[in-house]
């Protein structure tokens, strides 16, 4: 976000109007940079040193497709893993650290953290398939809770019965139209 910021005549954008969207792994990381901007008074040693290692990190709208918000609930939810493959334990592979740092690493990693009241974050869209295996859709419901208890705007949007990247969604332009329509409303007013 520093970068964009700084090299945003250069990239032909505008360093004051920035918004994030991703999805899964991506919707976590977008909502992380949604909380942990120059609002939140928890989260400054995310803010990070290296590249461009100074200046405002916040953005003004949030677009997360069923990612993760709560490290600490997802743990109790059961990977889903094709007979006959091995995966590492996905926890430990992202959170590091010992069996005893994790819980305190896994709420540190957790969007819901920093989403605490008088933080005023951006608003939030999150679209989230009801079946998602993966992902519970859970955790967007935990997230868009926590945000309203922090003064946020967070629209909740369900996609009934899709999984895991909208499979068995008949209509993902609509998805896709509600997420541009959401950042060009905020990005623009």
């Amino acid at each position: 976000i520093r970068y964009v910021r700084k090299f945003a005549a250069v990239l032909g954008v505008d360093g004051d109007r920035i918004g994030v969207w991703g999805e899964s792994a991506g919707g976590h990381l977008a909502a992380l940079a949604g909380l942990t901007g120059p609002h939140s008074t928890d989260a400054e040693a995310l803010e990070g040193a290296h590249g461009v290692g100074s200046g405002p990190t916040g953005v003004m709208a949030v677009v997360d497709w069923y990612g993760v918000s709560d490290l600490t609930t997802l743990a109790d939810h059961p990977m889903p893993v094709p007979a006959g493959m091995d995966f590492p334990d996905p926890y430990t592979a992202l959170l590091g650290g010992t069996e005893t740092e994790r819980p305190a690493l896994a709420r540190a990693a957790s969007p819901v953290t920093y989403a605490t009241p008088g933080s005023t974050p951006p608003p939030f869209l999150l679209i989230h398939g009801t079946q998602d295996g993966l992902v519970p859709y859970s955790q967007s419901e935990q997230l868009a809770e926590a945000l309203t208890r922090a003064d946020g705007q967070a629209t909740l949007r369900p996609v009934e019965g899709a999984d895991h990247i909208f499979l068995g969604s008949p209509d993902i332009e609509a998805i896709v139209t509600e997420s541009v329509t959401f950042l060009t409303h905020h990005l623009t007013t």
